[in-house]
C-alpha cells in the first residue's frame, strides 16, 4: 500500500506543528549563547531524558533493528544492548560531573582538565571534528534509511502532473522529501535554540512510539509469531558465540567514543537545573531506550522472516513490511514518525555542530569581540557555518552509501561485526 492523501495531511500536520513549536519558543533562545545551545541551564530532567531517547532514534535505527534480528534473531540486540553498561555509569558517576562542570560542550572541558596551548589546540581540532566530519557522516547514513522509506511507500507515479518530472528522477526525488524534512528541522532548531529541540523531540518521541507499536500490532494480527519456522532459531547465526558476548561485555561499551557520556549528551546533561537532575535524565533515557523503544521492531523483525523469508536487502524489510500490513491513515503516522526520528536527528547534529563552532572555536579564538559582539554572537548562532557545511557536505556522502551498500559491500560502521563478533567494536550513534 502506498501513501493516500491521508496520510500525507498527516504528514503536513506533524511538520506544521513542529515549526509552531519553534516559533513559539523562538524569545528563549535570543538571550544568550547559553539559552540558546544550554536552554538558559532551566530545562526538567524528564523532558531532556525522553530528548536524548528522541535523538537516538534515527530514521536508521528501526531498520538495523530488523536487519539484526533476521542475521542474528533477537540474540543480535547484544551488538548495542551492551552499552547499557555505559549509560549505567553516565547515570551513576559522570551526569552529575557534567552538569558540575559547567561546560557545554566535551571539548570545552579538555581546557579544564589540561590548560595550556596544547589543550586549546586540542579543544580546537576536537571541535571541528566531531562538528564537521562526524556529523556529515552520522546525517548521510541518517538520509540513506529515510530515502529507502520513501522509495518504499511514497506513490511517486501518482504525483506525476503536479510536481516537475525533475523532481520525480531517480536519485532525485529523495532528495526533495529530504531537503523538505531537514528544512523544517533547520528553521525551528535554528530559531529557538535547544528548547525548541527538546520540544519537538518531546513530540517526536510520542509519534515515533505510536508508529512503532501500531505496526507491530498489525503484523502480529495477521502474522503470529508461532508461523515463524522454529528451524530459523536453531541456526548457527541465531546462537551468539560466547566469544562475542564476551567483546560486548567485556570491551565494547567502554571503547565507545560516548562511554563518558560526551557529544551531545553533555549539551543535555548542561540545560539541567541542579546538578541531581543529572542523573534522572539519563536513567529516563535508559527505560525508554532498552526496555520501551525496540521491542517493536523486535517484533516486526521476527514476522519479517515468514513473510519475507527469501528476501537477503535486508534494511529494506521494514520498510516493505509498512507498506504491506498498514492500513491508510496509520500509514501517514508511521512515515510520520519516520520524519519524526529523521528530523530529531537533524535538529540535534545542527544545533550540537553548532555549539562546537560557536561555543570552542568562534568564542574560543575569535578575540574579545567575539565574546562581547551580541549581533555577531546572533549570527553564528542562527546562520552559521555548522547549519551550511552539515547540510551540503552529507550529500556525497549520502550518495557513497547509497553505492557501497547497493554494491554488497555495506558501510555502516557496525556491519563488520556480524562477519567477525569475536573482534568488531561497534560505533553507531543511531543503536546507542
Amino acid at each position: 500500500m502506498h501513501m493516500a492523501p491521508v496520510d500525507w495531511w498527516i504528514l503536513a500536520a506533524y511538520m506544521t506543528l513542529s515549526l509552531l513549536v519553534g516559533a513559539l519558543l523562538a524569545r528563549r533562545a535570543s538571550s544568550s549563547v547559553e539559552s540558546f545551545f544550554a536552554g538558559g541551564r532551566s530545562m526538567g530532567w524528564g523532558l531532556l531524558g525522553v530528548s536524548i531517547a528522541a535523538t537516538t532514534f534515527a530514521s536508521d535505527t528501526p531498520l538495523a533493528v530488523v536487519e539484526l534480528v533476521r542475521t542474528g534473531g533477537v540474540a543480535g540486540q547484544w551488538l548495542w544492548w551492551s552499552f547499557v553498561l555505559s549509560h549505567l555509569l553516565i547515570a551513576v558517576l559522570f551526569a552529575r560531573m557534567w552538569r558540575a562542570s559547567g561546560v557545554i560542550t566535551d571539548a570545552e572541558f579538555l581546557e579544564l582538565r589540561y590548560g595550556g596551548r596544547p589543550a586549546s589546540v586540542l579543544r580546537a581540532v576536537k571541535a571541528f571534528y566531531l562538528a564537521v566530519p562526524i556529523n556529515i557522516l552520522t546525517l548521510g547514513w541518517v538520509m540513506l534509511a529515510m530515502a529507502q522509506v520513501t522509495d518504499a511507500v511514497v506513490p511517486w507515479n501518482q504525483l506525476s502532473g503536479h510536481l516537475p518530472d525533475s523532481w520525480l528522477a531517480e536519485g532525485t526525488r529523495q532528495w526533495v522529501v529530504m531537503g523538505a524534512l531537514g528544512l523544517v528541522a533547520y528553521l525551528y532548531s535554528a530559531a529557538s535554540g535547544l528548547w525548541g529541540v527538546v520540544v519537538t523531540d518531546g513530540i517526536q518521541i510520542v509519534v515515533a512510539l505510536a508508529g512503532s507499536f501500531a505496526l507491530a500490532f498489525f503484523v502480529l494480527r495477521d502474522v503470529p509469531l508461532s508461523s515463524v519456522p522454529a528451524s530459523t532459531f536453531s541456526s548457527s547465526p541465531f546462537r551468539l558465540p560466547w566469544q562475542s558476548l564476551a567483546v560486548f561485555i567485556g570491551v565494547q561499551w567502554w571503547a565507545n567514543k560516548y562511554a563518558d557520556g560526551g557529544g551531545y549528551l553533555v549539551q543535555r546533561l548542561a540545560a539541567v537545573r541542579r546538578e541531581e537532575d543529572a542523573p534522572k535524565a539519563v536513567w529516563v533515557f535508559a527505560l525508554i531506550h532498552y526496555f520501551v523503544r525496540p521491542w517493536p521492531w523486535i517484533v516486526v523483525g521476527l514476522a519479517s522472516l515468514a513473510v519475507f523469508p527469501a528476501v537477503t536487502d535486508h534494511k529494506r524489510v521494514y520498510p516493505m513490511m509498512m507498506a504491506r500490513f498498514l492500513p491508510s491513515g496509520w500509514l501517514g503516522v508511521v512515515v510520520a514518525s519516520f520524519a519524526a526520528a529523521f528530523m530529531s536527528t537533524v535538529d540535534t547534529h545542527l544545533n550540537w555542530g553548532s555549539s562546537y563552532i560557536v561555543r570552542d572555536l568562534y568564542q574560543k579564538f575569535g578575540g574579545e569581540g567575539a565574546r562581547s559582539d551580541a549581533r555577531a554572537l546572533w549570527g553564528w548562532t542562527h546562520l552559521g557555518c555548522p547549519h551550511a557545511g552539515v547540510g551540503h557536505g552529507s550529500c556525497p556522502v549520502h550518495e557513497f552509501h547509497i553505492r557501497s551498500m547497493e554494491s554488497g559491500h555495506p558501510s555502516w560502521c557496525w556491519s563488520g561485526a556480524r562477519a567477525h563478533p569475536q573482534v568488531a567494536v561497534v560505533e553507531s550513534d543511531s543503536l546507542g
